[in-house]
Formats: structure tokens, sequence, C-alpha cells
């Protein structure tokens, strides 16, 4: 950990209420890992707060209190008032780290949501695993033994696809106990998501390529007004968008 040294009084003296000490543990800023061990305590700087969540993101309350996302030379500037301190980082997205899976499966697809990372692979024999941190993780079972596909969070629940099966669409609240139901078809589903309180899945075949559910549980068909199908779809500024093979585009609305 670096110190501006002009500013280590004025630092001290204009934030009183802040310290920064050693701890246990990485903390994040802005999507980054402080590599030095720094525990921010305290936590109160000229009336606003600086709070870390679950997975440690630091965010600052007051404008006059600030920190910056980590520079990609690997380091993060917290600012209060006129004075400064430099935090050695590690900026996410650029550093990766080999991890073990709960089971040498073929995973496809991951997602995040109330604290927890949740996984689906193809085959296996637990086709679930899950962690809190993406580090250590704990296989589970799925609600049946399917192709799954794609999995995604809203709403409070963990919502899952499949290309073959019976029941090609599994729910979860907490990643743990899944339960199965029926498609609206027996589409090769290969991609949900969720936005605007609604979950959408679509799959490369099939009549209604497309299907929708307002609860992740009863689903209902949609016509693509067409023989495209989708591959992948996402959710973002109010709108749906799918991509296929063969350069097709969707959108909704």
């Amino acid at each position: 950990m670096n110190f501006n040294k002009t500013n280590i009084l004025i630092l001290i003296l204009t934030c009183t209420l802040l310290s920064v000490a050693e701890g246990n543990g990485d903390l994040t800023v802005s999507g980054a890992t402080i590599t030095s061990d720094l525990a921010i305590s305290g936590l109160d700087c000229s009336g606003g707060t600086l709070t870390t969540d679950s997975l440690g993101v630091v965010s600052c309350s007051d404008p006059g209190c600030s920190l910056s996302a980590c520079f990609e030379t690997g380091f993060a500037i917290l600012t209060c008032g006129n004075s400064s301190l430099t935090l050695n980082c590690v900026n996410a997205g650029i550093t990766w780290t080999p991890r073990s899976a709960a089971e040498l499966n073929p995973w496809v697809s991951v997602t995040y949501g109330g604290g927890l990372f949740v996984a689906v692979a193809r085959n296996g024999t637990n086709q679930v695993m899950t962690s809190p941190d993406g580090i250590t993780w704990t296989p589970r079972s799925a609600a049946e033994v399917n192709v799954w596909w794609s999995v995604t969070y809203g709403d409070g629940l963990f919502v899952a696809v499949a290309q073959f099966g019976t029941n090609r669409v599994m729910t979860s609240p907490d990643g743990v106990t899944w339960t199965a139901h029926l498609a609206t078809e027996a589409n090769t589903w290969s991609a949900v998501t969720y936005g605007g309180g609604l979950f959408v899945a679509v799959a490369p075949d099939g009549l209604n390529r497309v299907m929708t559910s307002p609860d992740g549980i009863a689903w209902t068909p949609r016509s693509t007004g067409g023989t495209i199908g989708g591959a992948a779809v996402t959710y973002g500024g109010g709108r749906f968008v799918v991509v296929a093979e063969g350069g097709a585009v969707m959108t909704s609305p």
C-alpha cells in the first residue's frame, strides 16, 4: 500500500472517522480485488458511508469521499476531500485463476443471483453446482437428468432450460432444491434470460421458438413470425435481443 506522503496529515485531519487497517481477506474496489488485504474500518467519512456488499464490492455514498475503479496499472485511489490514498489492486477480468468444479461435467452455463453462483451441465451425476464466491463449489442434483443448457436468475428464482428431456424447465429459489416444469414445446431450448418482469427462453427449432413466463413455472409459446430460431437471448434497455446462426437477429419489443 502506498501513501501520498504530502497528504497523510490532511487525510487524518479531514477524514477522522475513516481508517484503513490490515484485515483478513480481500476487498474489491469497483469490481477489482485489492491485493494488499486491506479492510476499511470506521466506514464513515464526511457524513457519508463506505459500504461493502456480500461480495466485498465497495461503494461510497458521500460525494466528498470517493473510490476509483482499479486502473490497468494496478492501483485504485481512495479520495477524501483534498487528500488521497493509493491501494494496490488487480483488475477483475484481466487476471484469471483456475478453480476446481464440483464435478468433471461439461458445464455450459452459469449465472449469479441472491448471493449465489449457479452453473448447469449438459450431463453428469450432479448437473448443478453452486458457490457463494465462485471459488468453492458444491454439487447439486438437477430436477431431472436432462441436457440442461442455460440458467438465469430473476425475481428471486433460478430458472434453467434443457435441450432434451421430459420436462425441459426447472426452477429453484435457492439453487439447491430444483423442481421440474413442462416447456411449451419439446424444442431444444438453448438459452434463457430474465428482464422486465419476464423470463424468456429461445430455441433454434420447433413451431414456436420463443416461450415466456412471468414466474418461470407457467410458460406461453410465442411465434417468431417465421423460421428464425434463437441460439442466445439477453435483456437490456427495456428490450429482449435474440441472435442465431445464419446471421439472424430478433428484438422485442
